[in-house]
């Protein structure tokens, strides 16, 4: 299975300026079953001229 993911967040000491320095963030994962239960995950995201790679096994949830 393979997906993609958006995201967009900031920090602020005050409500009124979260969108003052909004960053933004894009990837997509893929899922492959190994086994019943044992899940291989692969993930790349991208943010602000920097790239991710993620590799794990098993599922958080």
């Amino acid at each position: 299975m393979a997906w993609f993911l958006g995201g967009a967040g900031s920090v602020a000491d005050d409500v009124s300026a979260l969108t003052n320095d909004l960053l933004t963030s894009v990837g997509t994962g893929f899922r492959f079953r190994v086994k019943d239960r044992i899940n291989l995950r692969f993930d790349v995201g991208y943010a602000e001229g920097d790239t991710n790679f993620y590799l794990n096994v098993n599922e958080v949830f």
